[in-house]
């Protein structure tokens, strides 16, 4: 397994030349490039459908460290979404760029002692200028919490959910092969209509299952939008997506 990582990076490296739309690399404690063997950690590269470069870092083994969205391959000036993750893979901040400066929230969390996910403070950019700080605590993805209030979920509830998961989730090689197991969560956006808005990463495992979760995701189709007082609204929603190893 490991020498089909190693061939698959190698690949990868050549092709950076040439700015191929994904790249791998893998990086020693200094973060410099290094072999498999000697890696700590994981460098991924890749061309969104917006045409700017996404690069993440990962524990080679472990959960992610930063994503950072940038207008250029070499990672010169930011433009797009920005994600830090406490060393446990939980989110700790997000935010967003508009060619190389700070635009809109740039919003900090936490968890708490339940393992949910809680706003803990916003602070609002305007071209880089720092326009407002609110510290008002709030859920990202908050549940029912009145009569015709309800969150976001799959068309058909869980039982539709767990039977599309279970048809087209596929734990990925690598994960399998280096017995890597865990819960991701993806925190996304259900608008009015349905359609899903940018979802993220909000708890990571490991880079392959992290990856899978996404592809899920974004492939699951329109959702059913959450209600306010019985009136569709955009609704933040965290979507836990297990990977257990069936040999266990």
């Amino acid at each position: 397994m490991k020498l089909l990582l190693t061939l698959c990076l190698a690949l990868c490296s050549l092709l950076s030349f040439s700015q191929a739309k994904e790249n791998f690399y893998v990086l020693d404690s200094n973060w410099n490039q290094t072999v498999v063997d000697s890696a700590k950690y994981l460098f991924w590269i890749h061309q969104n459908e917006e045409g700017n470069w996404v690069q993440s870092y990962y524990h080679m083994w472990g959960p992610m460290i930063k994503m950072e969205t940038f207008n250029d391959h070499d990672g010169v000036q930011r433009n797009g979404l920005a994600c830090y993750y406490y060393a446990n893979g939980k989110l700790d901040s997000i935010g967003h760029y508009r060619n190389g400066k700070k635009e809109g929230s740039f919003v900090k969390y936490r968890f708490r002692t339940d393992d949910s996910l809680e706003q803990e403070k916003s602070y609002e950019y305007a071209n880089d200028s720092l326009v407002s700080v609110s510290a008002d605590r709030q859920d990202p993805a908050a549940g029912k919490t009145a009569n015709g209030d309800k969150e976001p979920e799959y068309p058909g509830g869980l039982t539709q959910w767990q039977q599309f998961v279970g048809k087209n989730l596929h734990y990925p090689d690598r994960a399998i092969g280096n017995k890597v197991k865990g819960e991701v969560k993806i925190l996304f956006t259900v608008d009015e209509q349905g359609n899903l808005i940018e979802p993220l990463i909000s708890k990571s495992v490991e880079y392959s299952l992290d990856r899978e979760s996404l592809r899920l995701i974004r492939l699951s189709g329109k959702w059913e939008p959450g209600l306010k007082n019985g009136q569709p609204v955009k609704t933040d929603k965290i979507q836990p997506i297990r990977f257990v190893l069936t040999t266990e």
